[in-house]
């Protein structure tokens, strides 16, 4: 059977703006959504209206606690597990985290991963940190981390650019790790996590909420592992 659909793709970062369009494809009747939440801090009542129409909701990259919706996605917490490992096994025990300043379900996984790792390891400490200024500062110190992962990409340009200030370079003095894999990054060590498998794994599971719709509903939950990619931003560290 052939499945004909018009997918309308939609881009914001704005909680409220993607709020508005949720609630503008309600409006539409649409078949279903799958949507990547900016963040946790929706207002409820938005997502009611999905509820009650009976509309499939599918999350893709982030999680949402407050809901009991299907997800497909990354295994977070073993990203922030395999981070830690892979710094400590380069002989860092001063990690940084630094996550999201809005509430984000992989900051916090990814974090709670990293975490996890670095509190059962003798000698190491790890430290979280989501603001700029606190960076600057915590990277002048004497004994600053050597070990730095940044639950997404996007972060390190900044960070490398406060690194820098100080006259730090990477790897020589600071190793770095991002997440996302993102080709405007080439010599990052990063974690690749399937976008393309995501995206193949949500579209078959909309094509299945679409067509068995009035089907008790059971929750699906997809996590899909991600590889770590080793390039020029890690390396042992000199004592």
């Amino acid at each position: 059977m052939l499945h004909a659909w018009n997918p309308k793709p939609v881009t914001t970062r704005d909680d409220q703006t993607e709020a508005h369009i949720i609630h503008q494809l309600v409006e539409r009747a649409v078949d279903g959504i799958i949507l990547r939440p900016s963040s946790e801090e929706f207002e409820r009542s938005y997502f009611d209206e999905i509820w009650q129409r009976g509309i499939p909701l599918i999350l893709i990259d982030r999680e949402m606690s407050m809901f009991r919706t299907d997800f497909v996605g990354s295994d977070d917490i073993s990203i922030g597990e395999e981070a830690a490992r892979y710094l400590l096994e380069l002989r860092h025990e001063r990690l940084l985290f630094i996550g999201s300043d809005s509430r984000c379900s992989t900051s916090i996984l990814r974090a709670q991963g990293f975490r996890n790792v670095v509190s059962e390891t003798a000698n190491a400490a790890c430290v979280q940190l989501s603001s700029k200024g606190a960076l600057h500062e915590m990277m002048a110190r004497a004994d600053r981390p050597t070990g730095i992962f940044c639950y997404a990409d996007d972060l390190v340009p900044e960070l490398e650019g406060s690194l820098r200030e100080l006259s730090l370079q990477v790897p020589r003095d600071i190793s770095v790790i991002g997440c996302g894999n993102l080709a405007k990054n080439e010599n990052l060590t990063s974690f690749d996590q399937q976008e393309t498998e995501i995206g193949r794994q949500a579209a078959k599971l909309y094509l299945e909420r679409v067509k068995n719709r009035h089907e008790s509903y059971q929750q699906q939950i997809i996590r899909l592992p991600a590889s770590l990619i080793v390039r020029g931003t890690t390396a042992p560290i000199t004592r």
